[in-house]
């Protein structure tokens, strides 16, 4: 027996890339949402439905359409056309008390399906797949987002134009990922999905990651 630690071999980029694909759809979502909060084209009725979306998501991301997307690419090619069809029919129909709400619906639905054919083009999905920390803690960025999103629009005085506001909300994405990704690498979960977990299960797990130290045998960190 060599004193050489047995490490676990890595998933094949394919499948991987499956099991990233909800989590970094999570993230672009959450960038979508707060560009629109702040840009103030998000409907009033809009929050409270993206928070329960953003809730559903934790399910809606073992759907075998996203965990075996490619096997469904037919799906996403279907759901990008009706929903590119559906939203501009909605958008031009202003005099309709549920247009908005059906036009809102279908582009989401619309930049889901297409950002899932990107995902799984290769040259897209090396880019793409960076979202996925900040899915993985969606929840939380939501919360957070919508706070920001609340003092900065009418907690201050500001009057920004259009060109500080796509600055600002960019800069703010751009902080939560870098947040993300440091927050993740040393965590199993967000500071909100894990007091939601630790609630629903009725017992405090831990929030920390494991370093790799301390999961080996004594035996095997010694021999290292």
């Amino acid at each position: 027996m060599t004193s050489k630690t047995v490490r676990t071999l890595p998933l094949p980029p394919a499948h991987a890339a499956r099991l990233t694909l909800p989590d970094a759809l999570r993230g672009f979502c959450l960038f979508g949402t707060l560009m629109a909060n702040l840009l103030g084209s998000l409907p009033a009725f809009a929050m409270a439905g993206l928070l329960a979306l953003t809730v559903a998501s934790l399910w809606i991301g073992r759907a075998p359409v996203l965990r075996e997307s490619i096997a469904h690419r037919r799906f996403w090619r279907y759901l990008l056309c009706v929903s590119l069809g559906i939203g501009l029919i909605a958008t031009m129909r202003t005099d309709a008390a549920h247009a908005a709400l059906l036009a809102w619906v279908a582009w989401v639905a619309f930049f889901a399906a297409a950002f899932v054919l990107l995902f799984q083009q290769a040259a897209w999905r090396r880019w793409l797949q960076k979202l996925a920390p900040t899915g993985r803690m969606a929840l939380t960025n939501f919360l957070a987002q919508a706070l920001l999103g609340l003092c900065l629009v009418h907690g201050t005085s500001l009057q920004l134009d259009l060109a500080s506001l796509l600055l600002c909300g960019a800069a703010i994405f751009a902080l939560q990922a870098m947040a993300s990704c440091w927050w993740m690498a040393r965590h199993n979960a967000g500071p909100v999905e894990w007091l939601g977990h630790s609630l629903v299960r009725g017992t405090r797990h831990s929030m920390r990651r494991p370093t790799v130290d301390a999961g080996r045998p004594a035996a095997l960190r010694e021999a290292a």
